[in-house]
């Protein structure tokens, strides 16, 4: 963790400090064919208000491209003197010849593999390379556990993803509470239009943990016409809120979110602005189309009723949720996750 705090550093320096406060212009706009909301929809001039600041968009990006370029280095290396008597990492083989090595594998020198040298062209090359140059344990798409590439089970599908729970909790705190708001402002809107029922099972955001904490990014280069997203289910969860932070034409085109309808045979589409996005039961099957061009990166938050999700339990399955937040003196009181947390 202090790693990662001391790679946004700098970013912080010239960060705008959310005030952890909603737009008070912000619009939710609910459907009539299905169970999600707009966040920000766009309106009849084709204009939208963002949900959040470009500078809260940039902190997002940022504190990914840390978190994976502090997961890349060997988990079990701790401090600048075990980093120091670490010379050489781990690298998936180019070539036949090099999977004829011992273990697969080629061993090589990295002069940036230092803590010390978290620079802006530093955490651009790992950002920028594939992440299965820096699996320890065999070829594959993993940095040790905090960020991966991932391509789904029937291989219809892939994004790269980067675990976020502790650290946005950590070291962006207010735009974590802002996040939270921004949900229970769209679940309200869907209540008072009908479209989650007011019962035991939906209850208020802020008596939910977090499950799922993700920034994602669909890179068409990366993953061709297989950066997409099939159709499915966020299991576990209740609701889900995805706020896109890609602008659709300019950063990317295609991918497309799509949700079932009510009747299950009506398929609606959503395309939000850099900022804005949706707000959904996560019960019901959705997907993301193909992306044609770019990198669209986005932001989704599932929300459950089994405590907040931690460091050790990035997609959490029923029973390994904690009501303890990342800090020490920030418990759930009466089952309510409370801003005074960090007050």
């Amino acid at each position: 963790m202090e790693h990662v705090k001391d790679c946004m550093e700098p970013y912080l320096e010239v960060y705008e400090e959310s005030e952890g406060k909603v737009p008070d212009d912000l619009t939710f706009r609910p459907s009539k064919n299905a169970a999600i909301v707009e966040i920000g929809p766009t309106d009849e001039d084709g204009d939208s208000r963002s949900a959040l600041t470009e500078s809260e968009m940039d902190a997002l990006f940022h504190l990914a491209r840390c978190v994976a370029f502090v997961g890349r280095i060997d988990a079990e290396i701790e401090t600048e003197e075990d980093l120091e008597q670490y010379s050489n990492y781990k690298q998936a083989p180019d070539t036949e010849a090099d999977s004829e090595k011992e273990n697969g594998f080629k061993e090589f020198d990295d002069p940036k593999l230092s803590y010390s040298n978290m620079t802006e062209e530093a955490l651009d090359e790992v950002w920028n390379t594939p992440f299965s140059r820096f699996d320890y344990d065999g070829p594959g798409r993993k940095i040790n556990g905090h960020a991966e590439e991932r391509q789904f089970g029937n291989g219809v599908g892939g994004n790269r993803v980067v675990y976020m729970h502790e650290y946005l909790q950590l070291i962006l705190p207010e735009l974590y509470w802002k996040l939270r708001d921004i949900a229970n402002q769209a679940l309200q809107a869907g209540k008072a239009a009908g479209l989650f029922d007011d019962d035991e099972e939906h209850v208020p955001i802020s008596h939910l943990g977090i499950r799922v904490l993700e920034y994602l990014e669909y890179n068409h280069r990366g993953f061709g016409e297989n950066s997409r997203l099939g159709w499915h289910k966020d299991a576990d969860s209740i609701y889900t809120m995805v706020i896109t932070l890609a602008e659709p034409g300019k950063d990317f085109d295609g991918g497309e979110f799509h949700i079932k309808g009510f009747d299950e045979e009506n398929v609606l589409e959503f395309l939000p602005s850099a900022g804005c996005g949706v707000f959904f039961d996560s019960s019901v099957h959705h997907s993301v189309s193909p992306l044609l061009r770019g990198r669209r990166r986005s932001f989704p938050i599932e929300f459950w009723d089994e405590g907040e999700s931690d460091s050790q339990h990035w997609r959490a399955n029923p029973g390994s949720g904690t009501d303890q937040m990342a800090t020490e003196s920030c418990a759930v009181e009466d089952g309510i996750y409370q801003r005074k947390c960090w007050e």
